[in-house]
C-alpha cells in the first residue's frame, strides 16, 4: 500500500514570509505559534454562521469578526488525499494564515449551518471541490480567483475606473514543485529513501503542468495617494468610498520577482477584507506581522507600502456574488 505524505508548503507560506520581511524593522512585531484549540471561537463562529442578517455585508462583517484575535500560523490546514491523517485537518479554529482565513469566512457566509460549512470550504479551496494537493488553489491569480469565478465578482474597475492597471506574472508551477525539498515532506513514519521517492514522484507529476501568464487588475496606490505637491500627498477619499464594505482585498505586486526563492514569480502577496466601522475603513487580515487576526487602518496600512515598498503597487478588489445572501 502506498505511503501518504504531508506537504506543508503552499504558495502563501513563502508569500507571507516576504511580507514579514517588509516589516522586519518594526520593534513591536511579535510572532507566535500556539497550537491550542479555541473552542469558544469555533462556537462564536458557527453562532455567527447560523444567525440571519439583513445584508451580505453585515454577514461578512460578523463572521469575519468572530475570528479576531486568533493566532496566525503559516499553512496550518489542508486535508488532501496525499496528506497523512496525523494532523492538519480540513479546518480548525486554533490558527489561520491569510488565505485560510479568507476561505473560512467566505465558506461561513455561504453556509446555512455547521454541517454545510465543510463542503463549502472544500469547494472554495480545491478546483471542482476535488480534494488533493495537486487540485488545491495554491496560486491566487492562476487558481484561486479563476476556480472561484462563479462565487466571486471582480470589482476593481468600479473602484478605480480608467486608472485601473493590470498586474501580470508568469506562473511556473512545474518550477514551483521542483523547488520543493525534503524539508517540505513532513512525515515521521517515512525514512529518507521513502521521502526521496515521494519527492521525485511529486516532481514527475508536475511535469505536465503548463507555465501560465496570469493577469489581475488592481487599484494603483498612486491613485489612492495623490501627490499634489513635491512633498504633499492627498488621500483620494472618493476612491475609498467606492471600496465595497466586506470586499476581498488582495495586495498586488506585478511580476513579483521571487522565483529564486520559490521557483516562480507571482503577482499577489496577501489577502483580507475591507471592513467599515464607525465611518472608518479597515483591513481585516490574518497578519504574520501582528501574529494574529486583526483590524488595521486601511489607509495607514497601504501608505506604509506606498512609501517603503518597491514591489507592492496596489490592490485588487473582489466581492462575493449576490446569490450568497443568507
Amino acid at each position: 500500500m502506498k505511503k501518504s505524505l504531508l506537504y506543508i508548503l503552499i504558495a502563501l507560506t513563502s508569500i507571507n514570509s516576504a511580507l514579514a520581511q517588509a516589516h522586519s524593522n518594526n520593534s513591536e512585531t511579535q510572532r507566535y505559534h500556539p497550537t491550542t484549540h479555541q473552542p469558544h471561537q469555533e462556537k462564536s463562529f458557527f453562532q455567527a454562521v447560523d444567525k440571519h442578517y439583513r445584508s451580505q455585508t453585515k454577514r461578512i462583517n460578523a463572521i469575519s469578526a468572530s475570528l479576531l484575535g486568533l493566532p496566525y500560523v503559516d499553512n496550518d490546514t489542508g486535508k488532501d488525499k496525499t496528506v497523512k491523517q496525523t494532523g492538519n485537518p480540513l479546518y480548525r479554529f486554533s490558527s489561520f494564515d491569510c488565505m485560510t482565513y479568507v476561505e473560512a469566512v467566505l465558506a461561513g457566509v455561504m453556509s446555512h449551518s455547521k454541517q454545510s460549512f465543510g463542503p463549502k470550504l472544500v469547494d472554495i479551496r480545491y478546483k471542482h471541490g476535488k480534494v488533493s494537493f495537486i487540485t488545491r488553489n495554491h496560486f491566487p491569480s492562476a487558481d484561486w480567483f479563476p476556480n472561484n469565478k462563479g462565487k466571486l465578482v471582480e470589482a476593481t474597475y468600479r473602484v478605480s475606473g480608467k486608472a485601473t492597471k493590470i498586474a501580470s506574472a508568469l506562473i511556473n508551477k512545474r518550477a514551483w514543485y521542483h523547488h520543493f525539498t525534503l524539508d517540505n515532506i513532513q512525515d515521521g513514519d517515512l525514512d529518507i529513501t521513502q521521502r526521496q521517492h515521494l519527492l521525485a514522484k511529486l516532481r514527475r507529476d508536475s511535469n505536465k503542468m503548463p507555465t501560465k501568464m496570469v493577469h489581475l487588475p488592481y487599484v494603483p496606490l498612486t491613485d489612492l495617494f495623490v501627490k499634489t505637491a513635491p512633498h504633499h500627498i492627498k488621500v483620494n477619499t472618493a476612491l475609498l468610498k467606492r471600496i465595497p464594505d466586506g470586499s476581498i482585498i488582495s495586495m498586488v505586486r506585478p511580476n513579483w520577482p521571487i522565483k529564486d526563492r520559490i521557483g516562480t514569480n507571482m503577482n499577489v502577496s496577501h489577502m483580507g477584507f475591507a471592513i467599515r466601522k464607525q465611518g472608518q475603513l479597515y483591513f481585516r487580515e490574518a497578519s504574520e506581522i501582528k501574529g494574529k487576526i486583526v483590524d488595521v487602518n486601511f489607509v495607514q496600512y497601504l501608505y506604509y507600502y506606498y512609501r517603503e515598498s518597491k514591489t507592492l503597487k496596489g490592490f485588487n478588489v473582489h466581492v462575493l456574488a449576490p446569490k450568497y445572501h443568507v
